[in-house]
């Protein structure tokens, strides 16, 4: 009986001991859909890097930040990996026409499971009913998609602040 004992318990360490290599993608698609004739600059900061995309009015254009990574895990697949997810660490929304801008605070790294404690402003708030959110998840767990949509609307644009600053951190634009 003893001898049984140790001989499966020697099988389950060696079964957990054996791991398995999974390539891991995570993705943050974010398109803007300008229903304005406004020229709109969307600035992303996030722990994949940054970018920024140029909407000239009544348009749709998109930007990607891809992480990926290889996780190991046991043979017996305790603890399935999770894909990384992409961090926003802050985002900002220029309006090159009227030299306002609109900056979020509230971070959406997981905003699929969102809740109103990361609301931080009244503009905040008034951003996030902009955003539709699609999360998509393929080949079970290796690979994650959260596509985001921003719908610019003159009503989004009426809370947007003047900022003068624009002036220079867009000076190609503002000397034509």
């Amino acid at each position: 009986m003893i001898k049984r004992h140790n001989l499966l318990t020697v099988l389950v360490i060696f079964l957990m001991s054996c791991s398995k290599s999974h390539e891991m993608s995570g993705s943050l698609q974010k398109t803007v859909l300008n229903h304005t004739s406004k020229i709109i600059c969307n600035f992303m900061n996030t722990d994949a890097g940054n970018d920024s995309l140029y909407s000239v009015g009544d348009d749709s254009v998109s930007m990607i930040f891809v992480v990926n990574q290889v996780s190991e895990s046991q043979l017996l697949n305790f603890g399935n990996p999770r894909p990384p997810r992409i961090h926003v660490i802050d985002e900002f929304l220029y309006n090159l026409t009227d030299t306002t801008c609109f900056s979020l605070l509230a971070s959406y790294d997981n905003i699929y499971e969102y809740n109103m404690q990361m609301v931080q402003t009244k503009n905040d708030s008034i951003y996030l009913t902009h955003l539709y959110f699609n999360y998509l998840l393929i080949d079970n767990v290796y690979q994650e998609i959260l596509d985001v949509k921003l719908v610019i609307t003159d009503k989004l644009l009426q809370n947007f602040q003047k900022d003068y600053t624009m002036l220079t951190r867009f000076k190609e634009y503002y000397n034509q």
